[in-house]
């Protein structure tokens, strides 16, 4: 074994390898370049660049070769992440990472395979402007992220297939990917222990992904998804308990999808949504306890907003309701 490589291996099995003996009167030395990159010296004139954590690297891809070879254990602990292929490749085989992931792929990251054995992210799980990608898929034994799931800015992607057995976040954010039709891939259960917020995706036009949920025990945001004409998906929640936000939806017409809504125990915002003309399928809505915002929906009759502030019981703190059609 040459003392690059012997080196290398005492570098990934305890932090560091300065002045760590590999064979007979050998030593390396690592030189930290405080951007996440260190150069190891060997005493036999061999040399390498490493990719690291950005203080003591726990993944290293090795190039002497010309080609990478990755060093990477199934466990990281620490906070990971991903900005080009090169760094994607060195997380291959890993299982678990005992801290937060962000993937931010800005050129080349088409592909996710080397991802294909990850089982757990400790932390939150962040999948932002990454202008090529087109399939979360590799992530299918992804099965737990324990904090903010966070899926932004993805040009190209059409849907979330490979998230299915995700479960555990604090937040979902599904926000800003141009091409994203449908939810398709995520998987809500019959109580989501998390904030959601589905915002700024311009062709989304299904969200039956959502359909066995029924309680939110913290925010739901449903808005400027230009055109989401159908809250169907929605049709068996009957409680949010934070915010209920649903804004600026430019196609959606009534609210007939969330008939079985009865309580929202802070605030129901219903703005500038230009096609909606009936409030009516709120029929069940009996609580909204601390605020109430119907506001700059112009085909929405200001009668037809004024009966269902009158079927609240007790009246919201705070209620808002200008800016309809005054009919």
């Amino acid at each position: 074994m040459s003392a690059l490589r012997s080196c290398i291996l005492l570098l990934v099995g305890v932090g560091a390898c300065t002045q760590q003996p590999v064979g007979e009167d050998t030593a390396c030395t690592t030189t930290s370049h405080g951007d996440g990159t260190y150069t190891v010296d060997c005493p036999d004139g061999t040399s390498v660049t490493l990719f690291g954590d950005g203080y003591e690297p726990d993944v290293v891809i090795v190039e002497d070769t010309g080609e990478p070879t990755v060093l990477a254990p199934e466990v990281i602990h620490g906070d990971v992440v991903v900005e080009n292929d090169r760094q994607l490749e060195a997380l291959r085989g890993v299982r678990e990472i005992h801290g937060d992931l962000g993937i931010y792929l800005e050129s080349g990251g088409v592909d996710l395979s080397a991802l294909g054995t990850l089982e757990r992210v400790e932390g939150g799980l962040s999948i932002a402007y990454n202008s090529w990608l087109t399939s979360l898929q590799p992530l299918s034994h992804l099965e737990h992220v324990g904090g903010n799931l966070y899926i932004a800015g993805n040009a190209q992607l059409a849907d979330l297939a490979g998230l299915e057995q995700v479960q555990g976040y604090q937040r979902l954010v599904i926000d800003d990917n141009a091409s994203l039709t449908s939810l398709q891939g995520i998987t809500i259960s019959v109580v989501a222990e998390a904030d959601i917020q589905i915002s700024d995706n311009m062709v989304l036009t299904d969200i039956t992904a959502l359909s066995d949920l029924v309680t939110v025990d913290g925010d739901l945001e449903v808005s400027w998804n230009p055109e989401l004409s159908s809250l169907e998906g929605l049709h068996n929640l009957t409680t949010v308990k934070g915010w209920a936000q649903f804004d600026g939806l430019a196609r959606l017409t009534s609210f007939d999808d969330l008939g079985e809504l009865v309580t929202v125990e802070q605030t129901l915002s219903i703005e500038e949504n230009p096609l909606l003309t009936s409030v009516s399928g709120l029929s069940s809505l009996t609580t909204v306890e601390e605020g109430l915002r119907i506001r700059n929906n112009p085909a929405l009759c200001a009668t037809d907003v004024q009966s269902l502030v009158d079927d609240l019981d007790p009246a919201p703190d705070v209620v808002l309701i200008d800016g309809n059609d005054d009919c």
